[in-house]
C-alpha cells in the first residue's frame, strides 16, 4: 500500500468513526485550535477532503479520543509496521508491582520483535543474529517468570471469601 493510499485509508476510518458517533454530536466536541468548537460543516468538509479543507492531527486525535474508534490508529501503526495495545487502567488499585512487571515484559517482548525485524531486513538470519534473538528471548522469559512469581505471591496473599456449604441438620 502506498503512503497516499494509507493516508486515504486513515481518513476513511476517521470519517466512518465520526459518522457512526454521529458527526452532528461529535462536531461540537472537536476544538480546531483547542479553544473554539468546530462547525459540523467544516468537520464534514475536512473528512471528505474537500478542496481548501485539511484534516489536522489535532482534529484526528480528538476524533479518535471522543469516538473510541481506534481503526485509524491501527492503519497508522500498520504503515510503520508497528503495533500497540491497551494499557489497563489501574487508577483504582495499587499498580505496583503488577504494572512494573507488565512494563518490563512488554519492553522485552518489543526487543524480541525489533531484533527479528532488523535481522530479517535482508531476507535471512545468520547464526549471530539468531544468537542475539535467542538472548532477547531469554531476557523475555526471565521477565515472564519474575512476573509469574509476583502474581503467584499476590494470589497466595489474597484473602478470598469462599462461601462454605450449608451444614445439614439431622
Amino acid at each position: 500500500m502506498t503512503l497516499q493510499e494509507t493516508l486515504d485509508n486513515v481518513i476513511d476510518r476517521l470519517d466512518s468513526a465520526a459518522k457512526a458517533y454521529p458527526l452532528k454530536a461529535l462536531a461540537p466536541m472537536i476544538r480546531g485550535d483547542l479553544t473554539a468548537s468546530k462547525a459540523e460543516s467544516t468537520l464534514r468538509n475536512e473528512l471528505s477532503q474537500q478542496p481548501g479543507y485539511k484534516l489536522g492531527l489535532v482534529t484526528a486525535i480528538q476524533i479518535i479520543h471522543h469516538t473510541g474508534d481506534l481503526a485509524a490508529l491501527d492503519a497508522i501503526e500498520a504503515l510503520f509496521n508497528r503495533t500497540a495495545w491497551a494499557v489497563p487502567d489501574v487508577s483504582g488499585a495499587d499498580p505496583l508491582p503488577v504494572m512494573g512487571h507488565v512494563g518490563k515484559v512488554s519492553k522485552e517482548f518489543a526487543d524480541v520483535v525489533e531484533s527479528c525485524a532488523k535481522s530479517l531486513e535482508d531476507g535471512r538470519m545468520d547464526k549471530m543474529e539468531i544468537d542475539r534473538i535467542l538472548g532477547e528471548v531469554e531476557e523475555l522469559i526471565v521477565e515472564c517468570i519474575r512476573f509469574r512469581a509476583v502474581l503467584r505471591a499476590m494470589r497466595a496473599a489474597a484473602k478470598v471469601d469462599v462461601p462454605r456449604p450449608a451444614r445439614r441438620v439431622k
